[in-house]
């Protein structure tokens, strides 16, 4: 028993000994990381002002095919220790792709440091336990693969440093919208994609020779998109005296004297009230009626000018084709950068070639404010654009705020520093560790009501897309939030109600923007409950303003591999009798799933076109069995691969009501030119400039193709190759419209927005409105140079100037430059009207801007001269001659 008592009592001063040891430590331990983040703020405040960041873009063909290399040079006057700190960025490619794809680290070799791919487009570098640090003066270089990198924007801004448990400061070398930090490229492998890429920078002389033609010297009275018939006398103008002028349309409904007093307003005349009668002159009167010589619809319209009896007549039969009156008298009176209350005699029948002109605006990968939006919009309206298509979520950013579930908005729509994503999502493309930049951002309710209202009076329908089932990380993400923090609380039930994955799915599914697993499961009931709500809210926000007719839920580039370890889905296919069939199967299981409820809500479903084809044989979903109608959106025409080139048509002969928004032609997130220092992507196509846009023919798709992926022309007997192989067109009235496209994954401020979609925007509204006679399978080459003429000086000498009013920070293109042999500057501009600046270079050197014009002499045939072409407030990007 002695024995036993005193082991006893052994035992008790041991367990006290050891306790009084471990609180030792933890108060020492915590004094030291207390003197650990002292020393290392500073240090992190050091290493962002003096580390000097220079990248390097590897070729993408030869030996060293996609090595890029990272130099950062401590340009202080203090040694940067070997450990405590992480470098983070962003990338559009997968770094280290053939390892980052099954790990999720890897230690570069040679260089010292691991990267962590932590999830999308996010990375850290970490130094290793090699890494020595980087002295006062010093440099540390990093090596790594990456993907095809043809222009500057491809790399990506606000690169920042960290610790655990510190604040992380952005490295002030990368807080730069244009990059400069990157190397140029000046090397054909590094601006080629590929050692097949026919695609070179267009030099002043090629874009002379493109751009070239006869400047009429005003604009011709011409509206721009061009109506049916345009009978007017240019000669014969008729002025209004806006005191005595009126608006007038006697005993007519609200909605018709609405837009009366609107076309009052935007002309500065007076409004009749609609229970006195009209004057017998000077009067513009609203007749509700049918348009005679045109097609039947609500938005056409006829405009009478007659000097003689001083009227404006304006026939429609509803009140959109008022609206669009208005805009057309508006166009005539904005001329020659003024307004002009006056307008040519004669006669407008107008009306649209498609009901659906479309706009898809991505706000989830870069977010646009509600006033910026609305500005959109009210462009849209000059030119006759007539649907908002408004991606408001995606993998990167939920934008639109939903009553009951708040941590869509607290979760998913901030983008912070943080390596768990459970305050925020990880910082992307670009927009860095802080709050305040375009990645952070969200609609409330009464944002997107002010929207909506500004859309309705600008007659445009906003088609809200959610994008789902793939896409769908930054909702994951914050119904993960919403589940922990019910469990936390012991309610397992609310936890539950809207989460959207299997817990245990073990799968490997990597989606192209190298997200992991970011497709919401299709086998549990609680994601059909959540699209549920998200369709309910949203349509409750646009009951009284605008009736939610369509909802887009995307459908697009879900992940391969996606839920084939889900034990959930696994279950679920085998005790399903019948469809679905297998894991291949339950998208369609999905889509359909989701057009039920859209049906019980009596709505019709967007989807993009893979959201509507079965993989891999790209066959349609059988649409008879579908009980909504479903629009679907063509889109994936890259490189007018014989796989991609037909979906439009396959989808339209099975039913579909088809959205023609073709990658090659209406992705404004392409660049412009097939420059390196142009923004944008360059998967579709090499770039996508205003004429190539104007010279969309819708009805004759396959003869819209000129040049394969790698920029190579197309033969005659190629395209006509094209045309007979491929699915014809059989169901042609399924064909409802056109869109064009911005997504916004280099668009980090509103400038840039307005630089990808103007002009090509109005090029694109042409189309969509108006056929033009040159349109056939074989186009009347002359007949479509004269029109191309006429177009590019109504934008030079008029359309341009209506923006520049507006605050639309349109791209000015750079101007085509040649010397002749005797010494003169031959200069252009695609839009006549515009004017130049040229200055001469000497190293690092040049002398001031000065203006120039077609046909200047120069007196020195042998200087370096930059050009410039300018509209009097901005300039176009610097060339070199």
């Amino acid at each position: 028993m002695l024995r036993v008592s005193l082991n006893y009592k052994g035992l008790v001063g041991l367990c006290i000994f050891s306790l009084f040891i471990v609180y030792y430590l933890m108060k020492n331990t915590s004094q030291f990381s207390k003197d650990i983040k002292y020393t290392m703020n500073p240090m992190l405040d050091y290493m962002g002002a003096n580390l000097e960041v220079r990248y390097k873009t590897g070729p993408n063909y030869g030996a060293d095919k996609f090595i890029h290399e990272v130099t950062i040079i401590n340009s202080g006057d203090q040694d940067i220790p070997h450990e405590g700190w992480s470098i983070y960025f962003n990338s559009l490619h997968l770094i280290e792709f053939d390892t980052l794809k099954k790990n999720r680290e890897y230690s570069l070799p040679l260089c010292d440091f691991i990267i962590t791919h932590m999830d999308g487009g996010f990375f850290k570098l970490t130094p290793d336990q090699n890494f020595k640090g980087i002295p006062a003066g010093g440099a540390a270089l990093i090596k790594f693969r990456s993907y095809q990198t043809a222009s500057r924007s491809y790399i990506l801004p606000r690169w920042y440093v960290s610790a655990p448990d510190h604040a992380p400061v952005i490295i002030q070398s990368t807080d730069d919208e244009d990059v400069k930090f990157v190397e140029g490229f000046n090397k054909m492998e590094k601006w080629k994609r590929s050692s097949d890429d026919n695609a070179d920078p267009f030099t002043p002389q090629e874009r002379f020779a493109r751009d070239r033609i006869e400047d009429l010297v005003v604009a011709p009275m011409k509206v721009l998109p061009t109506p049916i018939h345009f009978n007017v006398n240019s000669k014969k103008i008729m002025v209004l005296d806006s005191s005595k002028w009126c608006v007038c349309c006697t005993n007519l409904p609200s909605n018709i004297q609405n837009e009366a007093k609107r076309i009052a307003d935007i002309l500065g005349v007076q409004h009749i009230p609609g229970s006195e009668p009209c004057p017998p002159s000077q009067v513009i009167k609203i007749i509700v009626a049918d348009v005679e010589g045109v097609p039947s619809s609500n938005e056409a319209y006829m405009i009478k000018i007659d000097d003689s009896r001083e009227t404006i007549i304006i026939t429609a039969p509803h009140e959109a084709g008022i609206f669009y009156a208005g805009q057309t008298l508006l166009s005539l009176a904005e001329r020659n950068g003024s307004f002009q209350l006056s307008f040519p005699t004669g006669t407008i029948q107008d009306g649209p070639r498609y009901g659906y002109r479309g706009l898809h605006i991505d706000v989830a990968r870069n977010f646009v404010p509600a006033d910026e939006i609305i500005k959109i919009i009210e462009t849209m309206a000059l030119y006759k654009l007539n649907k908002l298509h408004f991606h408001l979520t995606d993998d990167e950013g939920w934008r639109i705020e939903i009553n009951g579930l708040p941590e869509l908005t607290q979760i998913g729509a901030v983008r912070c520093h943080t390596e768990t994503e459970d305050t925020c999502l990880f910082p992307a493309l670009g927009s860095g560790p802080n709050k305040d930049t375009s990645g952070s951002g969200f609609y409330t309710a009464d944002d997107y009501k002010r929207i909506l209202q500004s859309a309705v009076a600008n007659h445009v329908q906003v088609i809200p897309e959610v994008d789902t089932p793939g896409h769908s990380h930054a909702a994951i993400n914050a119904m993960e939030v919403r589940y922990r923090e019910f469990n936390l609380r012991g309610d397992t039930a609310a936890a539950d109600e809207f989460r959207l994955i299997d817990p245990d799915d073990v799968s490997t599914a990597m989606s192209v923007q190298h997200f992991r697993n970011n497709a919401l499961n299709p086998c549990i009931a609680s994601s059909y409950k959540f699209v549920e709500k998200v369709i309910t809210e949203i349509k409750a926000l646009h009951a009284d303003i605008q009736p939610l007719t369509t909802i887009h839920m995307g459908g697009d580039e879900v992940a391969k591999k996606s839920w084939e370890g889900s034990p959930v889905c696994e279950k679920f296919i085998s005790e399903e009798e019948g469809f679905p069939y297998s894991n291949v199967d339950l998208q369609e299981y999905f889509i359909r799933k989701v057009s039920d409820i859209c049906t019980k809500h009596g709505l019709n479903l967007g989807v993009w076109e893979d959201g509507a084809l079965k993989s891999p044989d790209t066959v349609p979903y059988e649409k008879s069995s579908i009980p909504c109608d479903v629009l679907a959106y063509s889109w994936n025409n890259a490189g007018w691969s014989p796989y991609l080139a037909n979906r439009a048509y396959k989808l339209a002969n099975a039913g579909y009501k088809v959205v023609m928004s073709q990658a090659t032609h209406f992705y404004f997130d392409h660049p412009h030119e097939p420059d390196p220092e142009e923004i944008g992507l360059f998967w579709a196509t090499r770039y996508i400039d205003d004429r190539k846009v104007f010279e969309f023919m819708p009805e004759h798709l396959y003869s819209n193709a000129k040049f394969n992926l790698n920029a190579e022309p197309f033969s005659s007997e190629e395209v006509k190759n094209m045309r007979d192989t491929n699915l014809p067109l059989t169901a042609p009235e399924n064909i409802i419209g056109m869109q064009a496209a911005v997504w916004s994954e280099m668009l980090r401020d509103v400038t840039k927005f307005h630089y990808q979609l103007f002009p090509r925007l109005i090029a694109f509204a042409e189309r969509a409105w108006h056929k033009a006679p040159w349109e056939a399978e074989q186009a009347n080459e002359w007949t479509k140079l004269q029109d191309w003429r006429d177009f590019v000086n109504v934008v030079g000498y008029k359309e341009l100037s209506r923006l520049r009013i507006r605050n639309i920070h349109y791209r000015l293109p750079p101007p085509g430059v040649r010397i002749t042999d005797d010494g003169k500057i031959e200069i252009c501009s695609k839009f006549p009207g515009l004017t130049f600046k040229f200055r001469t270079v000497s190293g690092d050197e040049h002398s001031d801007w000065s203006e120039c014009v077609d046909q200047q002499p120069i007196t020195d045939k042998k200087a370096i001269y930059e050009f410039v072409t300018t509209d009097g407030q901005r300039q176009s990007r610097i060339i070199r001659l």
